[in-house]
């Protein structure tokens, strides 16, 4: 058994916390709930008590638990007797074919979130469809089908800007 020292979880953080941050936007859609999964998952590290092998080890651990702290937000009870208004009062990031980022952000926003996870780590954490496999605990043809199946659907929400992405 190991526990981090302060030094270990500031370079954990200022190495991970984007990566975490943007898994967690993605699923969770607005910017104070994605600073609560990060904070959160940090917590979560600074109780764990294994040594990981490696940095990819340590780097999965806390994809899988962004993941697992982001469906456990959506299974509460808070979240499920809610009546929301962030995305009302929110003022969304301009989402047009003018604004690309903006606009793909939204797009990939509204896949269902079985898709954002595996287009979120193919694409923006560039991993490979057999570690995807792993991370998520799926058989690697599901990850394959999934990801076509999500470019499918980011085709036809980007629409005729499809022909500016390669996918």
């Amino acid at each position: 058994m190991n526990t981090l020292t302060n030094d270990d979880l500031i370079k954990h953080y200022n190495t991970y916390s984007k990566m975490i941050y943007r898994l967690a936007f993605i699923q969770m859609k607005t910017k104070e709930q994605a600073e609560d999964i990060l904070q959160d998952v940090f917590v979560k590290l600074m109780g764990y008590n294994n040594n990981f092998e490696n940095d990819e080890h340590l780097k999965a651990w806390l994809l899988r638990t962004t993941i697992n702290c982001c469906k456990d937000h959506w299974k509460s009870a808070w979240f499920k007797k809610r009546a929301s208004l962030d995305e009302i009062s929110e003022i969304p990031m301009q989402a047009s074919p003018t604004n690309s980022i903006g606009f793909v952000t939204e797009c990939v926003k509204k896949l269902p979130t079985k898709y954002r996870y595996i287009i979120h780590l193919y694409y923006y954490e560039e991993y490979s469809l057999k570690d995807i496999a792993d991370i998520l605990s799926l058989n690697e043809n599901t990850v394959r089908t999934r990801i076509s199946r999500a470019r499918q659907l980011l085709k036809k929400y980007l629409g005729k800007e499809a022909d500016n992405y390669e996918f």
